[in-house]
Parts: C-alpha cells; sequence; structure tokens
C-alpha cells in the first residue's frame, strides 16, 4: 500500500495557492499581455491550480496552448501539452495525461529542446510508475537524469531525477540502490534549502522503510515529513504521508491512531479528489476495522476502497497506455532506420565509381547542353513570374499581418471598455463570469454599473461575432452607459427604452430598402444589495433563477422584441418585472452560443434544458464551482467541433 511521490516536472512552482494571491495577480498579468508571454503566463497559471483545482489547471492549460498555436511557438505548445497532461494527471486519467506527454515529447525533440525533452520524459515516467510499469518507467527517468546532468537542469532538477529513480527501486524491492538515490537527492535538497524537496525526500525514506518492515524507523521519517507538509500548506502531500503513517500504525497494530489518521486523510483528500490517497485510507481502514472483528465497517470501507480501486486502474487503460508507448517507440525507430538507410544509399552512390556511370555521364553531356539553352530560357521567363508572385506575396502577407494587428488592437479596446474584474468583484461579490468570444473580438458582452446601493448588469448578444459584431458591442456599451451616467435612468425598461432608440438611430437613418437588420438581444437586472429587490427587463433573452437550498428554477421570460429592430422607427415597449428575492437566491443570465454550440457524439446542439439542469444542480455550491461545472460540461461537449458563436454567461448569488 504504500506511495512515493514523484515530481511532475513542467515548472518548479514553489508557491502557497492557499489565498490564490499569485495566481490572481498571474490572472491579471495575462489579461495585459500578448503572444509567446501571455502562453507563458497562461501556463504558470495552470500549474499553480494543478493540486488546488485540476479543472481549473486544465482549463488554463488550454488557453495557454491556444495562444501558443496562435503564436506559432513549437516550445510553448510542448509546454501547453504538458500542463493538459500534468492537470489530467492529478484527477487520475493516466490514459489521457500520457497522450499529451507524447505530444509535449515529439515537440520537443522536433525542436532539439533538451530541458522540454527532460522535463517530459520524468512525466511520463510518472505515468508508467502509477500503472506499475516500473521497467518503462525507469528507462524515461534516467533518460531525464542523462539530459539534466549534462547541462539541461540546475541541481533541483537533478535531485527531482534522482528521486524518481529512487521510488522505482523501492517498488522493485531493490531497496540499498533506492535509499542510495533517496539519500542523494535529500543531500542535494538539504544544499538548497529546498523545504518542499526535503519533505518529499523523507517521506520516501520513510516508504523504503516501510517495506523493509522498519515500521518505527518508518514512523520516524513520516513524521518529520507531515510536520514540513503543514506548514507548507501542501494539501496533497499532508495526505500522501497521512495515508502511509495510517499504515505504519496499522502494521504497529495501534489501530485507534490508524483509523484516526486514515479519517483526516479522507477528509482532505475528498475535498482535493485524491483519489489514489483516498484508495489507501479505506484500504486501512477496512482492514483495520476487520482486526477489531467490526466487520460491518470493514465491509463499508473495503466497498469503497474496491469501487476507487476500480475507477483508477483497469486492464483496458493500462494496455492502451502500452499501445500508446509501442507506437511512439515504433514511429521513433521507423524514422531513424529510414534516415539511416537513406545516408548508406548516398554513400554508396558517392563512392560508386562504375565506368558504365561514366560513359553515360558524357554521353549525357551533349544532351544537357542543348536541353541547358532550352531551360535557361524557361528558367528566365519562370524566376521573373516567381519575382511577381513572390511579390504579391509579401503584399498580401503585409495586408493579412496589418488586418490581424488591427483586430487585435480591437480587441484590447474592447477589452478596456468591458467591466474590469476589480470593478465587478466590487459590485457583486458572489458571481461569476464564463466569456469565450468566438473570435479575437466579440459581440456578446457584458455590462455593468452601480448606482448607490443598486448594482446594474446585462448581458447583450449582438447580431453576428467578430469584428462586426465588436462594433455592435461599442455601440451597445456606449449606450448603456449613457442611459445611467448622463440620463440617470435605472429602471430596466426605460434603459432597454433608451437602448432600441440609440441603435434605431444610429443604424437606420437611411431608407428602408437600405437599413440594416442589426440589433442585440439581451436580458438586464438592477439589484438593489440591501432590500434584495429584483428588477429585470429583456429583449428576447430571459433571466433564470434559483432559489436557495431548493431544485426550483424560476423563468422570467423577456420580451420578444430585439433592441433596434422595429421597423417603424417608433420606441419599443418593453416590460419591467418586479420580483423579491432572498438570501442565496441565484440569478443567471446568458447569451444563445452555450445553448448553440454543437457537440456530442451526433453533432448537435447543447440546448437550453440541459443548461438548465447544469445551472440547477450546481446552484447551491461557489461560484467558482459552478464556474468550473459548466466550463467542463462546454469542453465535454464541444470536442473536436469547432465554436460556432461568442459563449456568455452570468452568475450573480444575492
Amino acid at each position: 500500500m504504500k506511495i512515493l511521490i514523484p515530481f511532475l516536472l513542467l515548472f518548479f512552482t514553489t508557491h502557497s495557492i492557499g489565498q490564490n494571491s499569485y495566481a490572481d495577480s498571474l490572472i491579471l498579468y495575462a489579461n495585459q499581455t500578448e503572444g509567446v508571454k501571455k502562453a507563458q503566463v497562461l501556463e504558470d497559471i495552470s500549474i499553480e491550480y494543478r493540486f488546488a483545482d485540476p479543472y481549473l489547471s486544465l482549463t488554463y492549460g488550454e488557453k495557454a496552448l491556444a495562444q501558443a498555436r496562435f503564436c506559432g511557438d513549437s516550445v510553448e505548445v510542448g509546454n501547453s501539452f504538458n500542463c493538459i497532461g500534468i492537470a489530467n494527471h492529478i484527477q487520475g486519467k493516466y490514459e489521457l495525461a500520457l497522450s499529451f506527454y507524447l505530444k509535449a515529447l515529439k515537440e520537443f525533440e522536433e525542436k532539439k529542446e533538451p530541458k522540454g525533452v527532460a522535463s517530459t520524459n520524468l512525466n511520463i515516467g510518472i505515468v508508467y510508475a502509477d500503472r506499475g510499469m516500473y521497467d518503462l518507467s525507469l528507462k524515461h527517468y534516467k533518460q531525464a537524469l542523462k539530459l539534466y546532468e549534462s547541462g539541461a537542469g540546475d541541481k533541483r532538477s537533478i535531485a527531482n531525477a534522482i528521486n524518481n529513480i529512487a521510488t522505482i527501486y523501492s517498488n522493485l524491492n531493490k531497496y540499498s540502490d533506492a535509499l542510495a538515490y533517496q539519500y542523494k537527492a535529500l543531500k542535494i535538497r538539504n544544499d538548497l534549502n529546498d523545504s518542499s524537496g526535503i519533505a518529499t525526500s523523507l517521506m520516501n525514506i520513510g516508504n523504503i522503510y516501510l517495506g523493509m518492515n522498519h515500521a518505527e524507523k518508518s514512523l520516524n521519517y513520516y513524521l518529520q515529513s507531515l510536520e514540513i507538509e503543514r506548514i507548507l500548506g501542501n494539501d496533497r502531500n499532508v495526505a500522501l504521508t497521512l495515508s502511509n503513517i495510517g499504515e505504519v500504525y496499522f502494521q504497529l497494530k495501534d489501530y485507534k491512531n490508524a483509523i484516526k489518521i486514515s479519517e483526516e486523510c479522507i477528509q482532505i483528500s475528498k475535498k482535493m479528489d485524491f483519489k489514489p490517497q483516498l484508495k489507501q485510507a479505506y484500504q486501512v481502514l477496512s482492514e483495520s476495522y476487520k482486526d477489531l472483528k467490526q466487520f460491518e465497517k470493514a465491509l463499508d470501507y473495503h466497498e469503497l476502497y474496491a469501487n476507487i480501486k476500480d475507477s483508477i486502474f483497469s486492464e483496458e487503460s493500462a494496455s492502451s497506455i502500452a499501445e500508446m508507448q509501442t507506437k511512439y517507440d515504433t514511429e521513433k525507430k521507423d524514422a531513424e532506420n529510414h534516415l539511416l538507410k537513406q545516408e548508406t544509399e548516398i554513400k554508396n552512390l558517392q563512392l560508386s565509381k562504375n565506368k558504365t556511370w561514366i560513359i553515360i555521364l558524357f554521353l549525357g553531356l551533349a544532351l544537357i547542353a542543348v536541353s541547358a539553352l532550352l531551360l535557361f530560357n524557361r528558367y528566365q521567363i519562370k524566376k521573373k513570374d516567381n519575382k511577381e508572385l513572390e511579390q504579391k506575396n509579401m503584399e498580401i502577407t503585409f495586408q493579412k499581418k496589418e488586418m490581424t494587428d488591427s483586430i487585435n488592437y480591437a480587441k484590447k479596446i474592447q477589452n478596456a471598455i468591458l467591466p474590469s474584474e476589480q470593478m465587478v468583484a466590487e459590485a457583486l461579490t458572489d458571481r461569476f463570469v464564463l466569456y469565450k468570444p468566438k473570435d479575437i473580438v466579440s459581440g456578446d458582452f457584458y455590462w455593468l454599473e452601480k448606482k448607490d446601493d443598486v448594482v446594474l448588469f446585462a448581458a447583450v448578444d449582438c447580431t453576428g461575432h467578430g469584428v462586426p459584431g465588436a462594433m455592435m458591442s461599442m455601440l451597445g456599451l456606449n449606450l448603456l452607459s449613457q442611459a445611467v451616467n448622463e440620463k440617470g435612468l435605472i429602471q430596466p425598461a426605460a434603459i432597454l427604452k433608451h437602448l432600441d432608440v440609440g441603435i434605431y438611430q444610429s443604424l437606420r437613418k437611411t431608407s428602408e430598402e437600405n437599413a440594416m437588420k442589426d440589433g442585440m438581444d439581451l436580458s438586464l437586472c438592477a439589484l438593489n444589495l440591501k432590500t434584495h429587490e429584483l428588477q429585470y427587463s429583456g429583449a428576447y433573452n430571459p433571466v433564470w433563477i434559483v432559489k436557495s437550498g431548493t431544485n426550483e428554477m424560476i423563468e422570467i421570460k423577456a420580451d420578444k422584441k430585439p433592441i433596434g429592430a422595429n421597423s417603424s422607427g417608433e420606441e419599443g415597449v418593453y416590460k419591467n418585472h418586479t420580483i423579491q428575492l432572498e438570501k442565496g437566491d441565484c440569478i443567471y443570465l446568458f447569451t444563445d452560443g452555450f445553448a448553440d454550440q454543437f457537440g456530442g457524439k451526433k453533432g448537435k446542439k447543447f440546448m437550453y434544458r440541459p443548461l438548465k439542469e447544469i445551472l440547477i444542480s450546481v446552484s447551491q455550491k461557489s461560484m467558482q464551482n459552478q464556474l468550473n461545472a459548466l466550463s467542463n460540461a462546454l469542453y465535454s461537449w464541444q470536442g473536436d467541433h469547432d465554436q460556432v458563436d461568442d459563449i456568455l454567461i452570468i452568475g450573480v448569488r444575492v
């Protein structure tokens, strides 16, 4: 049952995620930067969240991958693949993690990036170790160590690779080799004053002694490790250490402490969704209660142990992992053989001095001379054509770059006028915003203003997306702010009336035949923070409300009249709804992008009913968990399908 701690080595981060202060600063910085640097910051955010929130880690890893691909940077593409692999690895999705690690390895090998090759080999080795494939794991660990020792990594990297090699020797019951490597890693970490690494080495040495049946020695090292991990606030390693301490107490027949420690381990592991630690703690509890003759409890925990074991390990998954490695090794070997064959053929051709070829060569010279005159003439013509074509390609490339630069600048402008994260947080303390533009700029936008005790907020869907939609969003944002700040309007229906007239006057000053058919759908709320009274008015987009402590969803329908779409130019009339809410009620505003997204096995739209079901099921959870649930549902549904529209959902808890 012992678990030795290996290292996932894409980045070396030591920041505590406890208060998310460092992660928050990274997120703020990511919103202010562009290019390859933005991809790197997104990768750092993914790594920061890897243990605290693997689902959020996955989201930022995918964002980093998209940015790296946009910039065409192969190294950052490889780093992003590693981020996504680590996020899946932490969740126990070994097969999926390995697929991304192998993609990362391919990128780094093609780019001849030794540091990336080394860290990815380390990550791959951990997957094989977790699956019990120790020979493959040891192979990848030693490849990583060799690269680090040749200059691809610092002393910390070398210590981490040595640590991982020691874990394999321990699992192979080669305890003397394991202790030698582990003490070597501990010495390096002591020299570096690396508290996290020291705690890991102490725990792993304890595991080795546990494997040698030296339970009391093992307990001593575990307790030293636990003390450091508690100070560092590393819940994952605290849970690992507790699970192993529970096993030691079980071996010493100290069932009281074994049960106490294992229950604490379960409490932490459930919060963090650490399945391997849960499995080990359930097994200790089952065996302890069995020895105490409390067979009912023993059976209960054994069933929990068996269920979680089945969810982590399956023969099918192990087979798939082996097949992936075999395929990768085969393709790599074939490529090497093909290259070697080509080199041999070229060498043989160069060494050949057969007289027959010499004769043929001289006979061909005459034909070549004649042909050369014809070819030279054709070459001159083609050279001229190519020059003209190259000039046109340069012009097209320049025009494309100017267009892309302009759109990226428009994105900066659009982001600048959207409500800032700080502004939203100050006005609505308990909320989330899921905002995923289809293109660089978006036709969906969210808006917020605060007047005394009333917060006005809206989710708006303009006609189109991309640049046309973004231009409409600029107009909409300006008119909404004008309605509140210049006209002094706070009633949602009155604001929609002002918006309707403003859109018409801006876009429909020509004759009916030439009139633009652009407009916008939206839902607009005014929430009194003291009285909890909610006023709402909408154009096609409703508002959903889930009452606190219930599974009841209330839908307040919108007027079926889009903003700015009336043909006569007369002011539209929108109904104002007033609802008295209670503390804890959740309000949801949205555009149609999420429900209209194609995906699933049959490539159909997601639709509104499943969206309602998700929101109802998570409405009593924290807003961050609600955002994670929506992001995961969208990612799973969309699969390989392209995003078809801008996506916007706003959630607010009263």
